[in-house]
C-alpha cells in the first residue's frame, strides 16, 4: 500500500498491558500503542511498565515510526501531583507522542508547564458533545477519546468543530464496554472500595442482579418488594464491541484514531485482534475490503461476550446488553442432537465454524447463563461422521444444548504466525556507500512521518589495497545490505567503490552493525524534544510544586458553618427543602432530562417548544416557592447532556435568568454550553466534574463559581485541596461543596434497565418512568434504580451517605457548602433531612465561641441528629470515603 493511501487511514491504536502484548501489537501491524506506568494508569492490575521499560518501548517504537501514548488517566490527589508531573516530564524527555489524561487539573497544569507535550483527554473525561470537545481543548487537549456512547453520526457532526480547533478524535472500535459512562461510575468504589477512577475497578457490573419494584413509604423506604423479569441475570453487563464487519461505517465518521480495548488481555488476543483490523484498514485503503468469515471467527475465538456494534453503530436498538452471560462466550460450533449415556458420549452436529481437534476446550450448555454448563477437553481427535462429531462428556447433557469452543488452536496459531512473520511495513531506506580515499563512508536516509532522517558513519577501519583477492562491489552490497532485525527495507543502494580494496568480512560486518545501531538511534532521536525545552519544563514544574506548597501554608483559621444546599427533582421537593430552611435549592426537574427525539424509542414526548415551556414553567414555579422562603434557586442540569438537550437548554437560559441564581452542571460540555450561550450566568460544578485536587479547582475556577469535590476524596485530601486552592488565589474565592447526605449516584448508563430486563414497550406505552425500583445483588443489598425521560438508567447506593456528625471537620477543612441529595426521595424525607442539617449548621454557629462546653453541646446534638436520620434511611448509613479512602493499587 502506498504512503498516500495510508495517510488517509486513521491510526490503528493497540493496547499494550505487558511487554509480550507490546511485541504482539508491533508484529501485528499497529500504528501506535497505548500503555501505562505502574502508578497512575486506569488498569493497575495489568502488568504495565517501569520508567526504564517505558523509555525503551518509546525508543523501540519510534525506530519503527510507531507512536506511543502513555496513560496518566486516574484522578490525581494533591499529594501525588508532584509525582504525576515528574512522570510526565520523564515521558516528555523520552519523546512520548502523547499522554492520555483524565484529571482536569493535571491536564491544565501540563498544558501550561510543558507546552511541547501533546495531551489527550481520556474517555474518563466523559466527552459526548461538541461543547465537551471545545472545553477539553481549552484545558489543553489536542485529541479526545470520545465517550463510547456517542454514535457515528454524532461523531461525524462533531468533525467540523474538531477540525476548526485542530482536535483529533479517537474512538474505541473493539473490546469490552463499560456499563456506565466512563468517569461517572462509582459502583466499584462505593460497593467494594476499589475505585475505577483510581485504576482499580473490580467490575461489579459483571455480576448477577435481580430487578425489583416496591411500594414506598413516606420516606421512600421499600414496602411489599416484588421481583420483575425472570430473576437474577447479568443486567449490567454489556456485550463486547466489534466494528470489524462495518469498518466502512466507522471510517465514514472521520475519526483520527481507532482504539482497541484490552490492556488486561493476553498477547494472543492482541495479536489476533490487531491483525484483523490491520487487514481491514489496508484492504479499505485499496478499495477492496469485504468482511472475512475467517477473520470474524478469529475475533470470536480470541474473546467475546457476544458482539455488538455498540452505541457507536447500533445506537439504542437493544443490541448492546448481554444479560445472559458475562464471561467469554467462546465460538458457537454446534448443538447436541443425541446423548449416549452408556458411552458418555454426546453427538454434536457442527455448524461449520470449527472442526474439533485434540487440545480444544469447550462447554456444552442448554441455558444462556450456562448455569448447567458441562466442560469438555479433547485429549485426542474425536470420531466424526460427516458433520456429526462425538464428544466425551462427564455427565448427561440435553438435546439442543449448544456447544461453544472456549480455547482452541486458531488464536495461538495466529499469534505464532504473526510473531514469526517478516516485519510489517518496514520503513523505506536509501543507502549510499562512498569512499574517502580508502575509508568507507556509509550514509542512509529513512523516510518517517516526521520527515527524512539521515545518518552517516565513517568506518573506523580503512580498507587496504588488496594483495590477492579484493572485495567486490557485489560482496559489499551483500554484506552491508543485510538489514536483519532492523525495521527498514532498502529501496535504493548506490555504491561508489574504487575497487581493488580489501577488508576482513568481520570488520565489514562490524561496520554494518555500528551503522544500523546509529541509524535507528537517529530515527528515534528525532522524536525527542530539545534539551533546552526539557530543562525549561523541569524548571516550570519545580516552580509549580514550590508554589503549591507555599499556597498550602497560607491557609489559616477555622471554617464558618457551611451553607445547606439540597438537590431535588419535583416542585414538592422544592417546597420541602425551602420550607425546612435550605440556603440553596438545586432543582433538576424530573421528566425533562432528555430532548425530544434524542433517542429512537426514547421517552421524550414533547416538541422542543413544548418541552422548553414545560421546563420554564417548572423553574418559574420553583422560583416562586424559593422566594417565599428566602431560599436561592439553582437550575440543576442532568448528569448527561447530549447535543440535542444542550441546544434546547441553552435556548431557555435567557428566559429563566430572572428566576434562577445560576446553573449547576455535571460535565465539561455543559459548562462550555452555558459559557457560550450566557457568559454572565453563574455556573456551579457538580460531582460529575470529578474535582479531585486544587489544580482542578484552579482550572475550573474561571468557569465555575462553586465546585463540588469528588465523593471519593478523604477528609485529609479535602483539607489539602481546599488549603492550596484558597492560598493559590485568595482574591478569586471558589465555593467548595461536598455531598454529605443521601444515596450516592453510583452510575449513569445509556441503557434502559427495564428494557434490558423485560423488553421495551415503546415510548408511548412506557409506564416505567418514575417507577420505584431497584436491583438486588447476591449479598442481598438493594440499590435503587431510576430511569430518566431519555431512558437512561441511574443506579444509587444501597446505603445512604450521612455526614451530619462530620460537619465541623468538613467546615474546618474548607467546605463552604454541604449538599443533600434528595432527588429520588419524597417530600417528607427531604423536609426531615434538610431540617436536621439546617439545625446542625445553626448549632455550629451558635456554639462557635463557647469553648469545650460549646463543643460538647454541638457533639451531642450532632449525634442525636444522626440517630434521627437513621430512621429515614434505606439500607443503613455510611460515611462513604471521607475517612476510609479508596483502594487504588493491587497491594
Amino acid at each position: 500500500m502506498g504512503d498516500a493511501a495510508r495517510k488517509n487511514m486513521p491510526e490503528l491504536l493497540a493496547p499494550a498491558g505487558s511487554p509480550e502484548a507490546l511485541d504482539a501489537a508491533i508484529a501485528a501491524g499497529a500504528d501506535a500503542v497505548y500503555l501505562s506506568g505502574r502508578r497512575f494508569g486506569a488498569r493497575k492490575y495489568a502488568t504495565n511498565f517501569s520508567p526504564e521499560e517505558i523509555a525503551a518501548v518509546i525508543a523501540r517504537c519510534h525506530e519503527r515510526d510507531m507512536r506511543v501514548y502513555v496513560t496518566i488517566n486516574t484522578l490525581i490527589a494533591d499529594a501525588e501531583m508532584a509525582d504525576a508531573l515528574g512522570d510526565a516530564i520523564a515521558l516528555y524527555r523520552e519523546g512520548v507522542d502523547g499522554i492520555i489524561v483524565q484529571d482536569a487539573g493535571l491536564l491544565a497544569l501540563l498544558h501550561r508547564l510543558v507546552p511541547g507535550l501533546e495531551l489527550h483527554a481520556s474517555t474518563q473525561m466523559t466527552v459526548h458533545s461538541v461543547e465537551g470537545i471545545r472545553a477539553v481543548h481549552e484545558l489543553g487537549a489536542r485529541r479526545v477519546v470520545l465517550a463510547r456512547e456517542m454514535t457515528a453520526s454524532e461523531i461525524a457532526d462533531a468533525r467540523t468543530a474538531a477540525d476548526v480547533l485542530g482536535m483529533g478524535l479517537e474512538v474505541f472500535i473493539h473490546g469490552a464496554l463499560c456499563y456506565s459512562y466512563s468517569g461517572q461510575c462509582l459502583l466499584s468504589s462505593l460497593i467494594g472500595g476499589r475505585s475505577g477512577n483510581r485504576g482499580a475497578c473490580a467490575q461489579p457490573c459483571r455480576k448477577h442482579y435481580e430487578l425489583l419494584t416496591w411500594e414506598a413509604d413516606e420516606y421512600g423506604r421499600p414496602e411489599r418488594v416484588r421481583t420483575m423479569g425472570e430473576g437474577p441475570s447479568y443486567l449490567l453487563s454489556p456485550k463486547d464491541l466489534c466494528t470489524y464487519p462495518r469498518t466502512a461505517e466507522v471510517l465514514s465518521a472521520g475519526i483520527d484514531a481507532l482504539k482497541i480495548e484490552g490492556r488486561m488481555k493476553s498477547p494472543e488476543y492482541v495479536a489476533a485482534v490487531v491483525a484483523v483490523y490491520r487487514r481491514a484498514l489496508d484492504a479499505t485503503a485499496k478499495g477492496r475490503f469485504s468482511p472475512s468469515d475467517a477473520d470474524m471467527r478469529l475475533l470470536l475465538e480470541a474473546f467475546n461476550r457476544e458482539f455488538t456494534g455498540g452505541y457507536l453503530l447500533d445506537g439504542r436498538t437493544g443490541t448492546v446488553m448481554g444479560k445472559d452471560f458475562a464471561a467469554n462466550r467462546g465460538l458457537l460450533i454446534g448443538a447436541v442432537i443425541k446423548m449416549q449415556p452408556s458411552r458418555r458420549i454426546a453427538l454434536v452436529r457442527l455448524n461449520g465454524m470449527h472442526d474439533p481437534a485434540a487440545g480444544d476446550g469447550m462447554v456444552i450448555a442448554l441455558r444462556p447463563d450456562r448455569s448447567d454448563a458441562v466442560p469438555v477437553v479433547l485429549r485426542r481427535d474425536p470420531d466424526r461422521r460427516g458433520d456429526v462429531v462425538e464428544l466425551p462428556v462427564r455427565e448427561r447433557v440435553a438435546v439442543g444444548a449448544e456447544v461453544f469452543l472456549t480455547s482452541g488452536k486458531a488464536v495461538a496459531a495466529a499469534h505464532a504466525n504473526i510473531m514469526h512473520a517478516p516485519l510489517r511495513r518496514p520503513l523505506p531506506l536509501h543507502l549510499r556507500l562512498s569512499f574517502r580515499e580508502a575509508t568507507p563512508v556509509l550514509a542512509g536516509t529513512v523516510r518517517t512521518r516526521r520527515g527524512e532522517v539521515t545518518f552517516e558513519l565513517v568506518s573506523p577501519v580503512p580498507m587496504e589495497p588488496a594483495r590477492t583477492q579484493p572485495v567486490s562491489a557485489g560482496k559489499l552490497r551483500e554484506l552491508i545490505g543485510r538489514t536483519g532485525d532492523v525495521p527498514y527495507t532498502i529501496e535504493e543502494f548506490t555504491i561508489d567503490y574504487p575497487g581493488d580494496l580489501f577488508l576482513p568480512i568481520g570488520a565489514i560486518n562490524a561496520f554494518r552493525r555500528s551503522f544500523f545501531e546509529g541509524l535507528v538511534a537517529a530515527v528515534a532521536a528525532q522524536y525527542r524534544p530539545e534539551a533546552e525545552a526539557v530543562e525549561a519544563a523541569k524548571r516550570a514544574v519545580a516552580g509549580e510544586v514550590a508554589r503549591r506548597s507555599a499556597a498550602y501554608d497560607l491557609r489559616k483559621g477555622e471554617g464558618a458553618p457551611p451553607e445547606v444546599a439540597v438537590w431535588v427533582s419535583t416542585l414538592e421537593g422544592v417546597a420541602a427543602a425551602a420550607h425546612a430552611g435550605a440556603t440553596r435549592v438545586c432543582f433538576e426537574p424530573s421528566g425533562c432530562g432528555g430532548a425530544p427525539g434524542e433517542h429512537e424509542g426514547g421517552a421524550g414526548v414533547h416538541t422542543v417548544e413544548e418541552q422548553r415551556e414545560v421546563l420554564k414553567g417548572a423553574i418559574e414555579a420553583a422560583a416562586t416557592i424559593c422566594r417565599e422562603h428566602g431560599a436561592v434557586l439553582v437550575w440543576k442540569w442532568p448528569h448527561i447532556t447530549r447535543e440535542a438537550w444542550l441546544r434546547m437548554a441553552v435556548s431557555l437560559l435567557s428566559g429563566v435568568r430572572g428566576s434562577v441564581d445560576g446553573v449547576m452542571v455535571e460535565g465539561l460540555g455543559a459548562v462550555e454550553a452555558v459559557r457560550e450561550a450566557d457568559p454572565v450566568m453563574p455556573v456551579a460544578g457538580a460531582a460529575g466534574l470529578n474535582v479531585f485536587n486544587a489544580a482542578a479547582v484552579a482550572a475550573l475556577r474561571p468557569w465555575c463559581g462553586a465546585l463540588t469535590l469528588s465523593p471519593e476524596m478523604t477528609l485529609d485530601q479535602i483539607r489539602t485541596c481546599a488549603a492550596i486552592a484558597a492560598g493559590d488565589a485568595p482574591e478569586e474565592p471558589c465555593r467548595l461543596a461536598y455531598l454529605v447526605h443521601g444515596p450516592a449516584e453510583l452510575a449513569v448508563a445509556e441503557d434502559c434497565i427495564f428494557a434490558t430486563a423485560t423488553g421495551c414497550p415503546g415510548r408511548k406505552r412506557c409506564r416505567r418512568r418514575g417507577m420505584v425500583a431497584g436491583i438486588r445483588d447476591a449479598k442481598g443489598h438493594i440499590f435503587p434504580v431510576t430511569t430518566d425521560d431519555a431512558c437512561r438508567t441511574h443506579i444509587w447506593n444501597s446505603r445512604e451517605t450521612c455526614l451530619v456528625d462530620s460537619l465541623p471537620r468538613l467546615a474546618d477543612a474548607g467546605i463552604a457548602e454541604i449538599i443533600l441529595d434528595c432527588r429520588i426521595k419524597p417530600p417528607a424525607y427531604t423536609r426531615t433531612v434538610t431540617a436536621a442539617y439546617v439545625e446542625a449548621a445553626a448549632a455550629m454557629e451558635r456554639t462557635a465561641g463557647d469553648g469545650k462546653k460549646g463543643a460538647a453541646e454541638l457533639l451531642s446534638l450532632l449525634e442525636r441528629k444522626k440517630e434521627d436520620l437513621k430512621k429515614t434511611a434505606v439500607g443503613g448509613l455510611t460515611a462513604g470515603h471521607l475517612y476510609r479512602g479508596v483502594l487504588d493499587s493491587p497491594e
